[in-house]
């Protein structure tokens, strides 16, 4: 018997996302079950500038806002709060707010690819769509503090409005989640923070298996596993 061993934080998720490079999968999210992905993890975005997260989506079109982040609360006396929804006209936009502030600080694009992936990186005041820069943010104070509404994925930020659509990947603040767990209700970043899946459905954790976690490729698509 030979005993692999690491000193990384992220422990055996470390070692199935990068020693043994084990496959991706996708995360699916149903509006219906108000499904998203909460990160468990504390932090500060002082201002704008400190604004770190990208991540990897596939939107459906909707005749709703389809909310695809949020993370702090917006007009409250705690924190700022950043998020982002796909519009009803099939716009995507970002909207970072401070604290008790009601002035909007947003960017917007047209620019969303429907039925494929597309990726969003926020970097500051720069916003990226698709490896293409498609605005800046305005910096200005915020004290975005997610211990008083975490960083999610696939909710708006009161909770009540969810995505349609699925999730290939996050970095947050640096941290990689690969999303290659593949089952069960939690994901594992490349510094060990956790990520829980929710879902209503009355199936829980089945639901979570064998309709939220997809596998295969962009090439032969993605299903639920059978």
């Amino acid at each position: 018997t030979a005993t692999i061993n690491t000193s990384n934080a992220g422990g055996v998720q470390y070692l199935d996302s990068t020693v043994w490079n084990k496959k991706s999968f996708a995360l699916e999210f149903d509006a219906a079950n108000s499904e998203f992905l909460e990160v468990n993890s504390s932090f500060v975005w002082e201002n704008v500038s400190d604004i770190s997260t990208e991540f990897i989506f596939n939107a459906e079109i909707t005749t709703s806002n389809n909310y695809l982040f949020s993370v702090g609360l917006f007009n409250n006396p705690n924190t700022g709060s950043l998020f982002g929804r796909i519009t009803s006209g099939g716009s995507l936009q970002l909207i970072v707010r401070g604290k008790n502030d009601v002035a909007n600080n947003i960017v917007t694009s047209s620019n969303v690819i429907f039925g494929e992936q597309n990726t969003i990186l926020i970097n500051g005041l720069d916003v990226y769509l698709n490896g293409a820069k498609i605005g800046d943010f305005n910096e200005d104070l915020v004290e975005i503090d997610s211990s008083f509404n975490a960083f999610k994925l696939g909710v708006s930020e009161v909770g009540n409005a969810f995505y349609i659509g699925s999730f290939n990947g996050l970095i947050l603040n640096n941290e990689t989640f690969n999303f290659t767990e593949g089952l069960g209700n939690e994901v594992f970043g490349s510094n060990g923070t956790i990520g829980t899946i929710h879902t209503s459905n009355a199936q829980g954790i089945e639901r979570t298996n064998y309709g939220q976690w997809l596998k295969g490729d962009d090439t032969n698509g993605w299903n639920p596993y059978t």
